[in-house]
């Protein structure tokens, strides 16, 4: 086989553009395994991306970072003992995407699935479950920490309130699901509205969790103690007065690990992957379309939130 289906953009810009072409079946190079796709996860960062392209994409341009799918071929001088083998990733932000029949991944940032695991849940993990994994590491949470988190009922959110819960921490999620948070271990939670009447009677947190933006930036760093984490998926930025609460900034952006980084920060998204893949946790809620609807499906993510997978292939071969 040497072209395969993929949901593409023709250029830079709109959502509705995206339609599904034929591209070459890619190649792996050195330090690349190339999967047979099973399923696309699909995230904010696609719809973003897609408006606003890096100058790296060439066009048409396959949508998607997540995948989830079979290793059936392995570049030059990389083992081929993955061959066979159900993994997910998240690529590099740069290349081509995921929702194609045939995706390139970085050896080192792949991940083994459990047989238990289905295809639409492992898609749904690399780049929210890595970004949550990192908001929650990278904060040193523990179980003596008070930890706010911002956008709990999205999909970093949905990840990053169980990671922090199984810490022991005392969590409070901004959500407006009560009885899932519950679930997922928080000690409580209040929706947007309400968040600020419940902040008014709990002491100061030790920890923020900004699995949104800057909205409330100003507001979380009012409401942290002492010494606290303010961690966000944004370029946030707040000035603290030197001499006062002493607060730590911390920026969460992995994607920069392909581009930013060096070959020991992809493999770290690889080793954070795989110990998330083991934990069990619950997914987000997501809907399921094929490749034809994955630009609407974007589109969807972007006017009213939510997650979304697209369904490739079953494992077996798969047909053009």
């Amino acid at each position: 086989m040497t072209e395969m289906r993929a949901a593409t953009l023709p250029g830079p810009g709109r959502l509705e553009d995206i339609t599904v072409t034929s591209l070459p079946v890619p190649e792996p190079g050195p330090g690349q395994l190339l999967l047979e796709t099973h399923c696309c996860g699909l995230n904010p960062v696609d719809w973003k991306l897609a408006r606003f392209a890096p100058p790296q994409w060439g066009y048409p341009h396959a949508v998607g970072i997540d995948v989830v799918g079979t290793v059936v071929a392995a570049g030059p001088q990389v083992s081929r003992s993955l061959l066979g083998t159900r993994v997910n990733a998240m690529v590099d932000l740069r290349g081509q995407g995921t929702a194609a029949q045939y995706v390139l991944a970085e050896v080192s940032a792949v991940a083994a699935v459990a047989e238990a695991v289905s295809d639409e849940a492992a898609a749904t993990m690399p780049c929210p479950g890595i970004t949550a994994h990192q908001l929650v590491f990278r904060s040193a949470v523990m179980a003596a920490d008070r930890v706010l988190v911002w956008g709990a009922d999205g999909a970093v959110g949905t990840f990053a309130t169980q990671l922090a819960a199984r810490t022991g921490a005392d969590v409070t999620a901004v959500s407006a699901d009560p009885d899932r948070m519950r679930r997922f271990g928080a000690a409580r939670s209040a929706t947007r509205g309400e968040i600020d009447v419940l902040v008014g009677s709990l002491p100061t947190f030790s920890v923020v969790l900004d699995c949104v933006g800057v909205e409330r930036t100003a507001a979380s760093m009012a409401w942290l103690g002492f010494g606290g984490r303010y961690a966000s998926v944004s370029q946030a930025n707040p000035q603290v007065p030197a001499f006062t609460t002493a607060l730590s900034v911390i920026e969460i952006a992995i994607g920069a690990a392909y581009s930013a980084g060096e070959a020991k920060d992809v493999a770290a998204l690889g080793t954070a992957l795989q110990w998330l893949n083991r934990q069990r946790l619950e997914t987000p809620e997501h809907a399921v379309v094929d490749l034809a609807g994955a630009g609407a499906a974007l589109e969807g993510m972007r006017t009213h939130g939510g997650k979304a997978v697209v369904r490739i292939g079953d494992g077996g071969h798969v047909s053009l």
